[in-house]
């Protein structure tokens, strides 16, 4: 602002040259007042249908709310009745009909004053889409306050004498009935004798009819996906994970039990006549109540995970991890030694990969990467993780392979030890690996809890030996211990 920058501003912007200003007395904006806009009344509606038992949410019963055709429970709700009823006189007449009251609810929602919420259904039931007040929407009902949005050119037509309106635009359903009409009127016209002409005929109806459906089920698919909650898109996510397999909306039932103030959320789907269904934990929120029905999914989700396969995994990383594999188990790894799964983790969009080796023996469960927002980076940072856990395993083998070539090595570990030594008993850690030189510390924790560095080596057996060297030499027979730190 101006104040920050002295009495004279930086003259350059727009709020020094009153640009800003000027633009805004210029956008096109309208004001819709409480008095005698039916704003105010539909986000009313909205209230009182979220909250009546004997209406949803939806867009019939709104409407039908802020027409004054359905009646609600005045002992429950009489103060909200007496005040959609005091909005519902303010509005003239003309403005309560089902057209407008449809077009100024879309309005409504694409200004951010409502919100929709997808509520899937059954078999019999299809789903709905159910309206909610958002938090402008409430603070705007709250404080009776105008709403400020841009002209609708349709609401404005509908606001003129019927005389003066604009012709009617056919709706998607009356455009699809006439274009197949006209197929038919196109067959109708065909001289029966001609047989060639009237196939014809009958094949470019069939494509006409088959194009329109194709159309109408890409727009339904294509409104239901845009009006999915960040919730049930996770849900989906989860459950095409645990059924390996995409899933829909319109295949899951989700239904939310109350019971003395408490809420238990099932989700349910059908799989091959087999229905299975996720339960969440009792919660004192509906909303809570879901997140926990999709947490179990995610959990199970979790458990089994999608599984990689062998033939797209490529690339160097790739290439070291199965050497590495092939060292440790002293063969050609195969695929059967190798399982890699991708989980979806319960954050939103988080991945992260798994990767076990089934086939070493006192192996780790299973390697996992960290968080990621996208699955070939969990599969990259799993790989990297892998790597260096059988980078360790490996050095362990060699180092416990030189030891046993040595009997008087292992006999004298066996002795102090006062039982014979296990490659378990010896840990090895590369404390340089730097200048293409090696350095390795030897450890006993059964004996010692020190470290017994050996002499750098640029081999990293002779680094090894070199170490089993210092131990033999300082601890197994005695004398003053070379120690690190």
């Amino acid at each position: 602002s101006p104040e920050g920058l002295g009495a004279t501003g930086c003259g350059a912007c727009d709020v020094c040259l009153k640009q800003l200003e000027d633009r805004q007395s210029r956008a096109p904006f309208r004001t819709y007042s409480s008095s005698t806009s039916p704003s105010h009344l539909l986000l009313r509606a909205v209230e009182i249908a979220s909250r009546s038992p004997d209406c949803r949410p939806e867009q019939d019963d709104i409407i039908d709310l802020a027409r004054g055709m359905r009646d609600i429970d005045s002992t429950k709700l009489g103060a909200e009745k007496a005040s959609i009823d005091e909005l519902r006189c303010r509005v003239p007449s003309g403005l309560l009909t089902k057209a407008y009251l449809s077009l100024m609810l879309e309005h409504l929602y694409g200004h951010g004053y409502l919100e929709q919420e997808y509520q899937p259904g059954s078999e019999e039931n299809p789903g709905i889409f159910e309206w909610r007040l958002s938090k402008t929407g409430t603070a705007a009902l709250q404080n009776d306050s105008p709403l400020r949005m841009a002209p609708s050119q349709a609401l404005c037509n509908l606001e003129l004498p019927p005389s003066e309106r604009r012709g009617k635009t056919l709706t998607k359903r009356k455009q699809t009935r006439q274009i197949i009409l006209e197929g038919v009127e196109e067959l109708m016209e065909v001289d029966e004798d001609d047989l060639e002409a009237l196939e014809a005929a009958m094949e470019r109806l069939r494509d006409i009819s088959r194009d329109e459906l194709e159309r109408h089920q890409q727009s339904a698919e294509y409104d239901a996906n845009m009006t999915l909650t960040l919730l049930d898109r996770l849900m989906l996510n989860h459950l095409s994970t645990v059924l390996k397999r995409d899933v829909s909306m319109h295949e899951v039932s989700v239904s939310c039990a109350e019971a003395d103030g408490t809420f238990q959320c099932s989700v349910a789907v059908t799989v091959q006549g087999r229905r299975r269904e996720f339960k969440g934990d009792v919660c004192n929120e509906r909303g809570k109540a879901k997140r926990s029905a999709v947490s179990a999914i995610g959990k199970e989700a979790k458990r089994v995970g999608v599984e990689v396969k062998w033939s797209d995994m490529k690339g160097p990383a790739w290439a070291k991890l199965l050497r590495l594999l092939g060292k440790a188990l002293c063969r050609e790894a195969t695929c059967d030694d190798v399982t890699i799964k991708i989980n979806s983790l319960l954050t939103r969009e988080k991945y992260r990969c798994l990767i076990s080796f089934p086939t070493l023996p006192n192996s780790r469960n299973c390697i996992r990467s960290k968080k990621s927002d996208t699955k070939p980076s969990a599969i990259k940072s799993a790989v990297a993780e892998a790597s260096k856990y059988l980078i360790h395993r490996v050095r362990h083998q060699v180092m416990w392979q030189l030891l046993t070539k040595r009997p008087s090595y292992h006999e004298s570990l066996s002795a102090r030890l006062g039982r014979p030594a296990k490659m378990k008993d010896v840990q090895i850690v590369l404390e340089d690996g730097k200048n293409s030189t090696y350095t390795y510390a030897i450890q006993i924790p059964a004996l010692s809890d020190r470290k017994f560095l050996g002499q750098p080596n640029d081999q990293s057996g002779a680094a090894i030996q070199g170490a089993l060297d210092e131990v033999w030499r300082r601890m197994l027979q005695g004398g003053p211990e070379k120690v690190s730190g």
